[in-house]
């Protein structure tokens, strides 16, 4: 690790409650519409990804109004960034049927009542499940997940670099398989790792709201990095990130299996397993990514030579 006379990383405030930040505000005589205030605490440069497109689920949920359905997949397509405050967003049921339904969900940066427009847009299948029928699992817990408490957490990379994410107080991310080591040469471009909210995502009913586990499924940029090495440190840019769900997360910790299956021309693409502490496979995450050098994004607010993809 580099040793950088630079002052210690501030102490965190208090964790943002998950639970708490995805209650959403319907806008009267609007139908399908919602707002909500981000908070500055779920920013990296501008919102995190996975967390805006989990205010775009929980919207899709509730505009939809069928608990007798559940998340099955979602596709996201990254069109602006969205800045911390005032969001607003409409969500529309495209139908609504027996066994399945699809919402179509608008996000935007600005007051509720603006004109909607798309800077993120998510497409949502709900569906009935059938335990009754057949099944497959044959993807399992990676033999080197180890456990949370024998993982690296994301302590040492603040100690080390001095980069204060306000992201990160809301999480806790420890390493499995990987390295905060930013001079350490290419290896696989594979992590395993650990995640869980600060602040309990377990709801009443036991289980997380299905929409959170959209912010554990952005998880590309700690692989990439892996495996590029030390020659160049980029800012993973979110382009679009698909999600499917299997099954509800009844566990605090979420193991992500992020591995890359291409980066090229700057762009990179790659696939996440998503794990609750029992090893149960209870999503799946693929996502494509443009790659921004670092030194492009330093007057942003970030400090140290190491992506915060």
């Amino acid at each position: 690790m580099v040793a950088m006379s630079t002052p210690p990383v501030p102490a965190a405030p208090t964790p943002r409650s998950i639970l708490e930040d995805l209650v959403l505000t319907p806008v009267p005589g609007c139908s399908g519409r919602y707002g909500v205030v981000v908070d500055d605490g779920w920013r990296v440069l501008h919102v995190f990804g996975g967390m805006t497109k989990a205010l775009a689920l929980r919207a899709a949920a509730e505009a939809l109004g069928r608990p007798d359905l559940r998340l099955v997949t979602t596709g996201a397509t990254y069109v602006a960034p969205i800045a911390a405050g005032p969001v607003g967003i409409q969500a529309d049921v495209i139908r609504s049927g027996r066994r399945c339904a699809q919402v179509r969900v608008r996000l935007w940066s600005g007051p509720a009542t603006d004109e909607p427009r798309g800077d993120l847009l998510v497409d949502a299948v709900f569906g009935a499940h059938d335990d009754a029928l057949p099944g497959l699992a044959p993807v399992v817990l990676p033999a080197d997940a180890r456990s949370p408490d024998a993982s690296t957490g994301r302590d040492e990379l603040a100690r080390s670099r001095v980069v204060d994410v306000p992201f990160h107080r809301q999480t806790d991310w420890r390493l499995a398989v990987g390295t905060y080591d930013f001079t350490a040469p290419p290896d696989d471009p594979r992590t395993v790792s650990w995640f869980r909210f600060r602040n309990s995502a377990i709801g009443p009913g036991g289980a997380w709201d299905p929409a959170a586990l959209a912010v554990p499924g952005d998880i590309l940029g700690p692989a990439f990095s892996r495996g590029i090495g030390p020659a160049r440190h980029f800012f993973v840019i979110t382009l679009q990130l698909s999600m499917q769900w299997f099954a509800p997360v009844r566990s605090e910790w979420v193991c992500q299996e992020s591995s890359v299956s291409r980066a090229a021309g700057g762009f990179v693409t790659g696939v996440s397993n998503l794990f609750d502490e029992s090893g149960e496979l209870v999503g799946l995450a693929t996502q494509c990514a443009m790659l921004r050098p670092l030194e492009r994004v330093a007057a942003d607010g970030l400090s140290g030579a190491a992506d915060q993809g």
